[in-house]
């Protein structure tokens, strides 16, 4: 009878991985990648562990190494992004995986992985703003709010910057403020109202759409009186790290 073996492959010790042209570590993980160019760049990557400070590693990560496997692949995204002779899509897909992992393990760097074409949304509602700027000071976008205010290109580069959405930007769509129909205003990308949720007495309402949220008041609604902690602690969770935002308002509301 044949007895069949178990297999240890994935728990075997083997020596360190010479031929490396960079080496990255988060806790005990380390990630090697060696650059590489068959008719487009690219990188293969090897993530091994360390058992101590011994050079040899091994290839089975524990649950306690996942935060660790978190912070290992926004460091690896951040330095290949930077990368001029990657294919642009990928560099502009992993300086937003880079900069969405920055919210989650903030290390205080600022990704500018995120590139963007003289043709692109993003670019055009720069040069836009930098041309109009003065329109600022002119006028106020919550007591006198229009399409084409340079307020709504500052929240889309905004949201642009900080890996929310494609990383070629958005489009900026025209929007009429008399078509806003809640009274508490509308997201000022796409003037969408998805209602709001409580952080204790104070009323958040948001876009889902743009992931940005603007602040209706305190105790307006008697709806938080019937929440506790953990409705709040879910509120942040859900929209905590929703971009904070001044609402499109229909010009009828703004009296």
């Amino acid at each position: 009878m044949k007895v069949k073996r178990k297999r240890k492959a994935d728990n075997r010790i083997q020596q360190l991985p010479m031929q490396m042209d960079m080496t990255i570590e988060s806790g005990r993980l380390t990630a090697g990648y060696t650059r590489k160019e068959n008719g487009k760049v690219d990188y293969d990557v090897t993530v091994f562990r360390r058992p101590g400070n011994s050079k040899q590693v091994v290839h089975r990560f524990e649950t306690a190494d996942l935060a660790d496997l978190a912070r290992l692949a926004q460091r690896l995204a951040y330095a290949v992004s930077e990368d001029p002779t990657m294919d642009q899509d990928a560099r502009g897909d992993l300086g937003c995986l880079a900069a969405c992992l920055e919210r989650v393990f903030p290390t205080g760097r600022r990704f500018d992985g995120l590139h963007c074409s003289k043709d692109s949304p993003a670019w055009n509602a720069l040069s836009q703003l930098l041309i109009d700027n003065r329109s600022l000071e002119e006028m106020s976008f919550r007591t006198s709010p229009r399409s084409d205010h340079p307020y709504r290109q500052l929240v889309l580069l905004d949201l642009w910057m900080h890996g929310i959405g494609p990383s070629e930007g958005f489009e900026l769509p025209e929007l009429n403020p008399t078509e806003i129909k809640d009274y508490f205003g509308g997201c000022p990308i796409c003037g969408e109202n998805h209602g709001y949720r409580n952080m204790r007495r104070v009323h958040w309402f948001l876009c889902r759409n743009h992931q940005v949220r603007w602040c209706a008041g305190e105790n307006l609604f008697s709806t938080w009186r019937s929440e506790g902690v953990k409705d709040w602690k879910m509120t942040v969770r859900d929209i905590g790290d929703y971009r904070v935002v001044d609402p499109m308002y229909n010009p009828a509301d703004c009296n």
